[in-house]
């Protein structure tokens, strides 16, 4: 527990003072590493073990007793239950750490060249006014109402002030959404130009320009409708017995069972902290044997072990890949292309199939309304889909 003290003086936590307290949001942002994070974590549950409370749960009075008999003996069991309270308030939001840093360096320094604060008060801000200036330098109302969410979820944690959060940023967010909208003179780009045919193209052309694991990595994402950047990149190899278990530390587990299908069981994802199994089967009658998943996979799988990973593209690489295969089949807009374009464009081609709704839903696995951000709007079956909502509300 050594570290706790100077890891919550960064973040201001656990000092029950007044709200005018002022931080570094600087300081603040780079205490919230994965590492540092990681360390508490690891030190609150080796103290926790000490006191003979186990990580599998135990009834509250059972607690409540261990704890006891832990501060008779002499523990310092207060600041362990301050460290632990540190850890659930971090993990509100641990994925978005690295967004929160960047989030917090720009406000940090916008607050002292800009503003005029002095660097070890940043935070919180001085007033409303401070923030709907911060909001001007923003040409997108979403990432404006992203960053002030990590300014106002610092300010949370630290028990800072929170009174220049109200109804009137709320409405100069919505004004900069509006102006966006009432500036634009030119069409909204075409979103999801991602088809079949130019995943099949680019995948082949891949296999003769021998890209290694490009094609393996598109097709994919393509039957898989993986997010790439943290899905598909980071995928690993596997076995039967992952099904069973799979340890917390694997990312993931790709492995093919007796019937050739393709099994892909993945920790955690958006929407699923407790993890997801997804299958695919072969899809050379239907579609073509050059992004059939379980095909592709196959030799790749028998020349790694369990727990490598199956890819050695990074994310960069492989939108690099992306866009110079475009590039080369003639496609003028092979820059705008992204790595989403994977999992809406299948999306999409689905829909324009005659697939129903909810078998788009069930192999993308959205939340009902989700997936009408990333599909062809004009392609979904719109009945079907108000009646499934309506039968989930």
């Amino acid at each position: 527990m050594r570290g706790r003290v100077q890891f919550q003086r960064k973040l201001a936590l656990g000092a029950d003072m007044p709200n005018l307290n002022k931080i570094n949001a600087l300081e603040f942002a780079q205490a919230l590493t994965p590492a540092q994070v990681q360390e508490l974590e690891l030190a609150v549950k080796a103290q926790l073990h000490v006191f003979g409370l186990s990580d599998t749960g135990m009834k509250a009075m059972q607690t409540v007793a261990a704890l006891t008999r832990a501060r008779q003996e002499g523990y310092q069991v207060e600041e362990v239950l301050e460290a632990r309270r540190d850890v659930l308030l971090i993990e509100t939001n641990r994925r978005s750490l690295p967004s929160i840093v960047s989030g917090l360096r720009c406000w940090h320094y916008f607050a002292i060249n800009i503003l005029g604060f002095q660097p070890d008060a940043t935070l919180p801000p001085r007033s409303l006014l401070d923030v709907e200036k911060f909001c001007t330098i923003f040409q997108n109302a979403g990432t404006a109402t992203t960053y002030i969410s990590y300014v106002r979820w610092a300010c949370k944690v630290a028990q800072l002030d929170l009174s220049w959060d109200g109804p009137r940023l709320k409405m100069m967010l919505k004004g900069l959404k509006k102006e966006v909208l009432r500036l634009r003179t030119t069409e909204w780009p075409e979103r999801w130009k991602l088809i079949g045919a130019m995943v099949h193209d680019i995948t082949m052309l891949a296999d003769q320009l021998e890209v290694p694991d490009f094609g393996d990595l598109a097709v994919l994402s393509w039957q898989f409708l993986f997010r790439v950047q943290s899905e598909a990149i980071e995928l690993e190899v596997g076995s039967a017995a992952d099904l069973v278990s799979l340890a917390p530390s694997r990312h993931s587990a790709v492995f093919l069972d007796a019937q050739m299908r393709l099994r892909v069981r993945l920790q955690r994802r958006k929407h699923r902290p407790q993890g997801s199994l997804l299958v695919r089967g072969c899809v050379c009658k239907s579609e073509s044997p050059a992004v059939c998943a379980p095909r592709r996979v196959q030799a790749l799988l028998s020349r790694k072990q369990p727990g490598e990973k199956l890819i050695s593209l990074s994310k960069d690489g492989f939108l690099k890949q992306l866009r110079r295969m475009l590039t080369l089949l003639g496609h003028q807009a092979a820059a705008q292309f992204g790595l989403k374009d994977f999992r809406a464009g299948r999306a999409t081609e689905l829909a324009r199939s005659g697939h129903p709704l909810h078998f788009i839903l069930q192999q993308g696995e959205w939340r009902s309304a989700a997936v009408l951000k990333y599909a062809n709007a004009d392609d979904l079956d719109y009945g079907m889909f108000l009646g499934r909502t309506l039968g989930e509300s």
